[in-house]
């Protein structure tokens, strides 16, 4: 048998075949398009929920500092668009963790500027995460980190003497929880420890601080949450 029988006998491509291949390669754009589109409106419509809770949050926080004589200082207007653009960025597709940030950074500069993370403060970041929860199913997670990080903080300061920790960190471990879920939310707890000790020994080295000194723990407890978003975010491209 002549080898060219064994060969599939080619067929013209015809002009409509050609159409339809071009009308599914612009199809295929077109939804590419569509879905980049809608990707980036979300993005900025949760960046600007995260800028609009981190700005009502602090001036909770300014009136409950007015209140107990503490002036708080200028509107962190850069801190809080950093927070929002940061919580967006490691967090694109999670309208909880990002509007945790914004929350999350609200007590960490009340802590840093007085020594306090005011109640209201950590009661509204819970009520605006809460709501984002439930509104994307995630509530039950949500509850579940608020008492794993915020009883383990909560452990660690019966375990201290009530001394090495305030019940501020407790309470703000339950915002850090919420917006982490149980298992982020520990290691982010984890991270903070690592990093308030590392700065600590560099403190003390510098002769900065003493061992009696007092740490300020909301920083550390923002910086942990930070981390492991990023963290997370760099190795798989989602969030928690």
């Amino acid at each position: 048998m002549p080898l060219s029988s064994k060969l599939p006998s080619s067929q013209p491509i015809t002009t409509a075949e050609r159409s339809k291949d071009k009308n599914s390669f612009l199809s295929a754009v077109l939804t590419d398009n569509e879905s980049m589109t809608a990707a980036s409106i979300w993005t900025a419509a949760l960046s600007i929920g995260a800028l609009l809770t981190g700005t009502i949050l602090w001036e909770v926080a300014d009136r409950a500092a007015c209140a107990r004589g503490i002036a708080l200082g200028k509107r962190p207007y850069l801190a809080l668009v950093v927070a929002a653009a940061l919580g967006t960025a490691v967090s694109p597709s999670d309208a909880v963790a990002a509007v945790a940030c914004a929350a999350i950074c609200v007590g960490a500069i009340c802590d840093l500027r007085s020594g306090y993370i005011f109640d209201p403060v950590v009661g509204g970041g819970l009520g605006a995460v809460g709501a984002v929860a439930a509104w994307s199913g995630n509530a039950g997670a949500a509850a579940a980190g608020a008492a794993a990080v915020a009883g383990t903080l909560f452990g660690l300061w019966l375990l201290s003497g009530r001394r090495g920790l305030g019940m501020g960190d407790v309470k703000f471990g339950a915002l850090i929880g919420a917006g982490m879920g149980p298992l982020y939310g520990l290691v982010a707890l984890g991270a903070a420890f690592v990093l308030g000790a590392g700065a600590s020994v560099g403190l003390l080295a510098l002769g900065r601080a003493r061992l009696d000194s007092a740490v300020r723990f909301g920083p550390y407890l923002a910086a942990g949450t930070l981390v492991v978003l990023a963290y997370h975010r760099l190795n798989t491209g989602v969030v928690p």
